[in-house]
């Protein structure tokens, strides 16, 4: 193995374990779990047999090894290894033993099939020759190192899935004001005003439902996702949002981790080796406000992923939307046109499999519109996805977005004034625990601020504003 590998692997296990002992120190190791489960122990003694292998310390990394094999008795890596480490202390027999235990368990080694074929074929000659030889010990054999890879996984995946969520937080500013700046709400709305600074208490309920007919892995895959949702404030009933959403989207690549990204989403694809992959999507949406319509869109995007190596991936996108505003309550006809956005997405894979990995995006969308609210976007974010224990996963996201308006109508309150201009930035992190197969449990946080240069007059507040959202909720999934 080449040393730059084997200190990822090193490190991203030693992360691990010092998060599994931070979590529990703080008392957050589920009640009746281990206080180390299983697989994070053989994570941790693969570890330490591997760098004990590296630098031939032979009895330490066959104790080793040999303890990450009990403790995972479904991993093959950590018996291929102890077979090397014993052929390399001249145990020939053993040495095929673990090798063919190996080729045995349900997850092969991360190894080429045929690297670990002449490494078995090696050990039992190794031990045809202790067999016919004398008495005294055999020699030591020469092992070479082998050069890990990802194992693609089975694919056992139905035509079917979906995931019923729900949620309870706090909101600091759902309707998205200044703090001392009061507006009027809806007519025949309770209360006839109010401020930036109220804050209110929401649930979300979300189902989501993915089919896919067509699945043909040198061909196209064809998925289709119906998600619909609805947040209930308990103070401001104007504010409850519902929708509804259908994509109809078609893959065509491989990916470790079973998936494509797009503007419009994420579908399935086969499990395998990142190559070039391209990705259609279409849908459709509509919202209501309050029970009453607010807003339908229809959509189309493309993304097409480029492979810049096994830990990097290059990702093109390009999408449309037109908007339809309903012009009632709170919408406004004015907003209706359409958009058009170009982005790019740099992905880079920290681990096998893609559970770790960092992406950094930037893109440009032009919105048509009304006068006052045509406008050309900016926006740019990274975004960071890591196991931080065994079941525990964490995300964390920042976004920076520059609305830049058209037309001196843009800033609403002044006549032939400048032309609006918003920044925006939103920090968000996500706390999720698998309490069991099917069932996540998950705590999220955001964060946004926005600077607007619109001015309403001396002495009030412009139309900038500060929120911070907390939740804590569950999510059910089936396959």
């Amino acid at each position: 193995m080449r040393a730059p590998r084997l200190m990822r692997r090193a490190i991203s296990i030693l992360l691990e374990t010092l998060a599994c002992w931070c979590l529990a120190t703080v008392g957050l190791q589920p009640a009746g779990a281990d206080p180390q489960p299983s697989h994070a122990a053989s994570e941790i003694a693969f570890t330490k047999g591997l760098m004990a292998f590296q630098q031939s310390l032979d009895a330490e990394a066959a104790a080793e090894l040999s303890l990450a094999a009990q403790l995972d008795p479904e991993a093959g890596t950590p018996r291929y290894l102890l077979g090397l480490t014993l052929l390399r202390m001249g145990k020939a027999k053993e040495a095929v033993a673990a090798i063919e235990a190996s080729l045995r368990a349900r997850h092969r080694p991360e190894v080429e099939r045929s690297r670990l074929l002449a490494d078995l074929r090696a050990a039992r000659r190794a031990a045809l020759e202790e067999g016919a030889g004398p008495a005294a010990s055999p020699p030591a054999t020469t092992v070479a190192p082998p050069v890990w890879r990802f194992e693609p996984q089975a694919d056992d995946r139905g035509s079917w899935e979906g995931g019923l969520d729900f949620a309870l937080g706090t909101d600091s500013n759902p309707n998205l004001q200044a703090a001392d700046l009061t507006l009027p709400v809806p007519a025949g709305q309770p209360p006839a005003v109010v401020r930036g600074a109220q804050r209110d208490s929401v649930a979300d309920l979300g189902l989501r439902l993915g089919w896919f007919p067509l699945r043909v892995r040198d061909g196209w895959e064809l998925g289709v996702d119906l998600e619909a949702g609805q947040s209930l404030h308990h103070r401001f009933d104007f504010l409850n949002l519902g929708e509804l959403r259908g994509v109809v989207q078609l893959a065509r690549g491989l990916d470790p981790r079973g998936y494509l990204s797009g503007p419009l989403g994420s579908t399935r694809v086969p499990f395998g080796a990142r190559g070039v992959s391209t990705l259609l999507q279409a849908g459709a949406s509509a919202y209501q406000l309050d029970g009453s319509a607010y807003l339908r869109t229809a959509e189309a995007a493309a993304a097409v992923s480029f492979p810049e190596s096994s830990a990097a991936t290059l990702r093109l996108e390009l999408a449309g939307a037109e908007r339809s505003f309903s012009g009632r309550g709170l919408s406004d006809a004015r907003r209706s046109g359409h958009d058009l956005s170009l982005g790019l997405v740099q992905t880079f894979f920290l681990g096998a499999g893609g559970e770790r990995s960092l992406a950094l995006d930037g893109g440009v969308l032009d919105r048509q519109a009304g006068r006052p609210f045509a406008a050309s976007i900016l926006e740019g974010g990274a975004e960071l996805a890591l196991p931080v224990a065994a079941r525990w996963r964490a995300w964390l996201q920042g976004t920076v977005r520059r609305d830049r308006f058209k037309h001196p109508e843009s800033n609403l309150f002044v006549l032939f004034g400048p032309r609006r201009r918003d920044s925006t930035a939103r920090a968000a992190a996500a706390l999720s625990w698998v309490a069991a197969d099917r069932l996540l449990v998950t705590a999220r946080c955001t964060y946004s601020s926005r600077d607007s240069n619109v001015d309403l007059g001396t002495g009030l507040p412009d139309l900038g504003y500060r929120r911070l959202t907390l939740s804590l909720g569950g999510g059910w999934r089936w396959r």
